[in-house]
C-alpha cells in the first residue's frame, strides 16, 4: 500500500514533510520523496496528516480494554499505544479472592461481566492478549494491588517482612523479557 500526499510527522521532531509512504504488511517499508505511484493499492491521503500512533501515557483502560477490545474512543483518535496502572491503581497482582480489589478499582470498569482471573502481572498481560485489542498495551505496577495481596485493605503500617514481600512482587512482576507475551503488551515498570 502506498500512501501518497500526505504530510509526514514522523515522530522525530523534524519538521513536516510531503513525502508517500509505502507499506508492506504492518511495516513501514520506505518513506520517498512525492512521486507519481502505480500501483493497485495507492490511497491518496492529500490535506491529510500521516505520523506514527499516539501513546497515550495516562489511562485507566485496565479493565475496559477487556470488556471492549475495540477501542474505538481511542483508535479513532489516533492512539496505537495505552499506558495502564496509572495513579497506583492497577489489577494484578491480586489475591484469590480479588472481590475488595475489584471494588477498589470499580470505576475502571463498570462491566460486571469483567472478573480479576488472574494472580500476578503475568496472568493479566495473558488475559489482555486473549482480549487481543486494538490497541497495544504497556503496564505499570501499581503499589494499590501491590500492597492489597500482601496486606488487603488493613489500614495500618506494613511490617518489614511485608515491605519485603511488596518488594518482591514488584521485582517479579517486572521481571522478563522487555516485551511479552506478544507485541502488544509490554511488561510493566518498576518504579524508580
Amino acid at each position: 500500500m502506498i500512501l501518497t500526499g500526505g504530510t509526514v510527522l514522523d515522530g522525530t521532531g523534524a519538521p513536516p514533510r510531503q513525502a508517500d509512504v509505502v507499506l508492506r504488511g504492518d511495516t513501514i517499508e520506505a518513506v520517498l520523496a512525492p512521486a507519481d505511484r502505480v500501483g493497485t493499492d495507492v490511497t491518496d491521503v492529500t490535506g491529510k496528516i500521516v505520523c506514527p500512533g499516539f501513546v497515550d501515557i495516562h489511562t485507566h483502560s485496565d479493565l475496559t480494554l477487556l470488556s471492549n477490545p475495540l477501542a474505538h474512543s481511542k483508535i479513532r483518535q489516533g492512539v496505537t499505544t495505552e499506558v495502564v496502572g496509572n495513579c497506583g491503581l492497577g489489577v494484578a497482582p491480586s489475591e484469590e479472592d480479588s472481590t475488595a480489589l475489584r471494588a477498589a478499582v470499580a470505576y475502571l470498569d463498570l462491566d460486571p461481566a469483567v472478573r480479576i482471573t488472574w494472580r500476578d502481572t503475568d496472568g493479566y498481560l495473558t488475559a489482555v492478549a486473549a482480549a487481543a485489542p486494538s490497541v497495544n498495551v504497556a503496564a505499570l505496577v501499581g503499589h494499590v494491588p501491590v500492597r492489597a495481596a500482601v496486606l488487603g485493605f488493613t489500614d495500618r503500617p506494613a511490617t518489614p517482612a511485608e515491605v519485603d514481600r511488596m518488594c518482591a512482587l514488584v521485582a517479579e512482576a517486572s521481571a522478563g523479557p522487555p516485551v511479552w507475551p506478544t507485541h502488544r503488551c509490554a511488561r510493566p515498570s518498576a518504579p524508580s
